[in-house]
């Protein structure tokens, strides 16, 4: 990335600079007052509902981890996570897995 200044010199430059964001990703736990907010037999994105939930004055709470996290929706992350189950079995426990080992 080159950073430009407003006379178009470059004033600085970082190679593949890493940028970390916030995602939406795990379980999602609802009160059942979250239902009223979902229209039965009409299509809703998560980002959608929380955007209602927020608009109509609810609590929306997240838990922040950095755990190691593996897409098994995605066949490459799948395959990890059944690669990584059999290299480490016994470090797993009730269904979280220790980095550390």
């Amino acid at each position: 990335m080159i950073d430009i200044s407003d006379n178009h010199r470059v004033v600085g430059y970082r190679e593949k600079p890493q940028y970390g964001y916030d995602v939406s990703m795990g379980i999602y736990v609802y009160e059942p007052r979250a239902l009223k907010h979902i229209e039965q037999g009409k299509y809703l994105d998560f980002p959608d509902l929380v955007l209602r939930l927020l608009a109509a004055g609810e609590k929306v709470c997240a838990m922040t981890t950095d755990c190691m996290w593996l897409d098994i929706g995605r066949p490459d992350d799948y395959a990890r996570a059944q690669e990584l189950f059999a290299e480490r079995k016994g470090s797993f426990v009730f269904g979280r897995m220790d980095d550390s080992a």
